[in-house]
């Protein structure tokens, strides 16, 4: 269950990271 936990909470930062870029970018257009 554990390795699940870490997988989830890796997504979620990925997603937000990238979220985030694309904030960025469409906020600099």
């Amino acid at each position: 269950d554990r390795d699940i936990h870490d997988m989830c909470t890796t997504a979620i930062a990925t997603i937000m990271k990238f979220t985030s870029m694309l904030n960025i970018q469409l906020m600099g257009q």
